[in-house]
């Protein structure tokens, strides 16, 4: 997925068509899922290894990170969702 992201915002910025690209919703929606699924490589491995142990590991505020990560990707999404229903909302 996060390969599939890539190459939308290269050919994205290659093509020049898009005058403002912070009013373009797919670029907050492709942002947001960018986020959401490469903060996954590097969050998963100390989970990994955290829940290996037979001890219990106390990680402290990283168990919170994921949530943050996903929280932010969200608001992404949302802020591409309302420049999409501005631009074409009721238009035939």
């Amino acid at each position: 997925m996060i390969f599939w992201i890539l190459v939308y915002f290269r050919e994205l910025i290659l093509s020049l068509k898009i005058n403002n690209l912070l009013a373009y919703p797919f670029f907050w929606v492709c942002s947001g899922l960018l986020l959401y699924y490469s903060s996954f490589v590097f969050i998963a491995p100390i989970f990994h290894y955290t829940f290996r142990w037979d001890n219990f590991v106390d990680i402290g505020f990283m168990e919170y990170i994921p949530n943050i990560f996903e929280i932010i990707s969200m608001l992404f999404i949302a802020i591409g969702v309302y420049y999409h229903s501005i631009n074409n909302y009721a238009k035939h």
